[in-house]
This record gives C-alpha cells, sequence and structure tokens, in this order.
C-alpha cells in the first residue's frame, strides 16, 4: 500500500507515536510500507532475492500484534514471499515464536540514554574532543524543525562530501535524508571558525522519546565532533524534561539464539555474525560506550529453515544497497 494512505493516520505520525528508532527509516525509499486495512497500522518491509525483509515491529497498539501479524504474513504468502522478521521487540519474537513455533536470534541491541541523567563529558575522550572543537573556533546551532534554505543547501555539499568520500562495503539502513518529515524532526549542525557547516546530527521523533538519525562531519572538521554534536543534543533533550535517548540498533557482542534451534544451525549463525560483527560493525559498539548507553535486545525472528545462506544474503543485500 501507498505511504500516504489518506484514509489512515499518517506513518509519520504512526512513528511517532507508536515507533521506534527501526521505523523511522521506512519514510526513506530504501523501504515500502503495508498498511492494515481493519486497523490502519503499518508495516516496514523490503523485497530481496525472493525474501520480504520485514524491518521492525508493526505501528500499533502492543494488544494488536497478532490480528497485524497474521494478516501481513498472509500478504506476504499470497505474495510468495519468504518473510524475515528484523530488529522486534521482546513482544513480538515472544508473538513469533510462541504461537507461530518461529526461530529468533539475539544479535542486535537498542542503545539507549536518559538525557536528564547522562553526563556525556564525564568520559574524558569526549571532553577533550569538545575542548579541542572549541579551541578551533567551532560551534553548534540547533533547530527545531525546518532549518533555514541556506543551511540545507550547506549541510546537502556535508552529506555529498560524506558519500564521495566512503569507500568499501557500508552497512546501513538509512541513506542519510534529513528534508523529511519537518514536524517530528530536531537538527544540529556544527560552523567551524570560517563559518562553513562542518558537520551535523537530526532527530527523530519516537514514542518513547527520540533517536538519532545520523550525525556526519566532513574531511578536515575537528576530530571526532560527531561526539559533541551528540553531546549538544543530549543536553537540549534533558532541558526540556526528555527521558529517552536512541542511538538506535547495534550489534551485541555475540549472537544469542532461542532455545529452539539446533547446534547444527547455531554455529552456522554464529560463525556468520561473527565476521559481519567483525567486518562492518565492531566499531560502532566502542564510539556508543563513551556514552554510557544500555542495551535492549531485539531480535531477529525466521520460520523454521527459514534464515540460511539464502536468507543472509537477502538480508545483507538490503543493509549494503
Amino acid at each position: 500500500m501507498s505511504k500516504n494512505s489518506s484514509s489512515t493516520i499518517s506513518l509519520e505520525d504512526l512513528i511517532a507515536k507508536y515507533g521506534d528508532s527501526s521505523n523511522t527509516t521506512w519514510v526513506e525509499d530504501k523501504f515500502s510500507v503495508w498498511r492494515h486495512q481493519q486497523s490502519g497500522a503499518a508495516q516496514g518491509y523490503a523485497i530481496s532475492e525472493g525474501f520480504c525483509i520485514v524491518w521492525g515491529n508493526p505501528l500499533c497498539e502492543h494488544s494488536q500484534y497478532p490480528e497485524v501479524v497474521q494478516a501481513f504474513l498472509d500478504w506476504c504468502k499470497t505474495e510468495s514471499y519468504k518473510p524475515l522478521w528484523c530488529c522486534t521487540n521482546g513482544v513480538l519474537e515472544k508473538l513469533l515464536c510462541t504461537e507461530l513455533e518461529w526461530r529468533s536470534v539475539w544479535c542486535v541491541q537498542e542503545d539507549g540514554l536518559d538525557p536528564t541523567k547522562a553526563n556525556p563529558e564525564g568520559n574524558k575522550e569526549v571532553r577533550k574532543h569538545i575542548r579541542s572543537a572549541q579551541a578551533k573556533g567551532c560551534e553548534i546551532i540547533e533547530e527545531d524543525g525546518e532549518p533555514p534554505e541556506e543551511v540545507k543547501k550547506e549541510i546537502d555539499i556535508v552529506i555529498k562530501e560524506w558519500r564521495e568520500g566512503r569507500r568499501g562495503v557500508q552497512v546501513h539502513t538509512t541513506n542519510v535524508e534529513p528534508w523529511r518529515d519537518f514536524e517530528h524532526r530536531r537538527y544540529f549542525y556544527a560552523r567551524d571558525a570560517e563559518g562553513k557547516v562542518v558537520g551535523f546530527l537530526f532527530l527523530a521523533k519516537i514514542a518513547d522519546g527520540w533517536a538519532i538519525k545520523d550525525s556526519l562531519q566532513i574531511n578536515g572538521a575537528p576530530k571526532n565532533l560527531t561526539e559533541w554534536l551528540i553531546t549538544s543534543a543530549i543536553h537540549s533533550l534533558a532541558s526540556t524534561d526528555e527521558h529517552f535517548l536512541t542511538f538506535g540498533p547495534t550489534p551485541a557482542e555475540k549472537l544469542t539464539p532461542s532455545s529452539n534451534i539446533n547446534g547444527t544451525s547455531v554455529k552456522f549463525l554464529s560463525k556468520t555474525y561473527s565476521g559481519i560483527e567483525r567486518t562492518f560493525l565492531g566499531n560502532k559498539r566502542a564510539f556508543r560506550d563513551k556514552f554510557e548507553v544500555r542495551g535492549e535486545p531485539i531480535f531477529v525472528c525466521f520460520p523454521p529453515h527459514g534464515l540460511g545462506r539464502h536468507g543472509i544474503s537477502a538480508l545483507m543485500k538490503v543493509l549494503t544497497d
């Protein structure tokens, strides 16, 4: 169904009411969105190599999960898609594994903090990098809602430079598209001593608080300028008594399978995950640990025999496209 169904509440408003960081990616072109006719609930997905890579929890009340999930899986069956459900919370994981006898693994966690209790400058490295950027004449500016056109153009240049400077395969669920859904966004950007925008960060509203969507800096910007941008966002949220900020999904230190997966599958999945985590994802955890985040388990769920080499290939294609 269309992302802009006029007969139901908008996708953006659903994310702000029910969503978490995984749902915020649905407004981008990477994902399509299915809508439940009866309730207006939404579910994001991407089709890859015959698999339906389902991303995040349905946008609805938890009590509506059984009806919405069954309707969505019936649609997948009608379309001959093999479902692979990523980034589910514990409620959805229990439903899929108990009622439908699916399998699950915990290999990702939601990293978040309470801005009113956080003390990012308490970390020696963060404090050092902030002082270094300040000494070089940088400043952080906040925009609540849509920034002025000239600022947007300058930030677009930062994004362009970042994209052109990437090397190798990149694992990501977002395409860095900050100019969507201004009503539910907050923006922070850094100017250097000459007034040039050298980095930016933007937040998206979710049910429990806010999610960091992207934080980038250009080559030549002060080292780890993103740490100051994140610190600024934390203090801003604390000043308005916001109690949750999430960095989004981060790889867990190891893969933990559910009890109904056999030993051979566990060995294969653990070896595969270790390679992916080590190659692409490990440095994210070290960076986020500076902010003393706490991790909440989120799960990858799949039907029996539903996640083999082909399923992993399909998932990685979505994450690296």
